[in-house]
């Protein structure tokens, strides 16, 4: 497919799920997709350069959220002092490693919770991970949704929106 993009002139393409992991193959991987582990960009000229504009797309808006609310540099006022503010990220596949990414640079605490618990452990930047059907228990004040699901769907249980409540919500789905 690349050689045909190439060949008919494209400059460059972008990369979505199920390819971004594969992608990193198809090029050379600057240091930001090596540590993400996956490409969602590469540049078709000649040297197929392949990057991740996945991090930065999920840092900057999340960390103006987040000073919006007063949280930061990844801290939370609380009645004991200031504690780290932690991150709930669903899924774990290149969006979810990138927005592991991303919450650590803004020094967030990072919990991953995937179908596959393997896949959940392998996310870089992430300090723990949860059993999937326990999600709704973790209690992090930010939640990211890097799992295929959009529109109507969702990937939090059913019956248990009310435990969204006061949370910082951030879809990466595209619909």
């Amino acid at each position: 497919c690349l050689r045909l993009l190439e060949g008919l002139g494209a400059r460059g393409v972008a990369v979505t799920m199920p390819h971004k992991s594969a992608a990193l193959a198809c090029g050379v991987a600057d240091e930001l997709a090596r540590q993400v582990g996956a490409v969602n960009s590469l540049r078709l000229d000649g040297q197929r350069a392949a990057t991740n504009t996945d991090v930065e797309g999920v840092r900057a808006p999340l960390a103006a959220a987040l000073e919006g609310r007063g949280r930061g540099e990844g801290t939370l006022s609380c009645a004991s002092g200031r504690r780290k503010t932690t991150a709930l990220i669903l899924g774990a596949g290149g969006a979810a490693r990138a927005a592991a990414l991303a919450c650590a640079e803004l020094g967030l605490e990072v919990q991953v919770a995937a179908r596959r618990s393997s896949a959940a452990s392998q996310v870089p930047g992430a300090t723990g991970h949860l059993d999937w059907a326990q999600r709704h228990h973790s209690g992090a004040e930010v939640v990211l949704n890097a799992t295929a699901l959009a529109g109507d769907r969702s990937p939090w249980p059913e019956g248990q929106e009310a435990a969204l409540g006061g949370r910082l919500v951030f879809d990466l789905a595209l619909a």
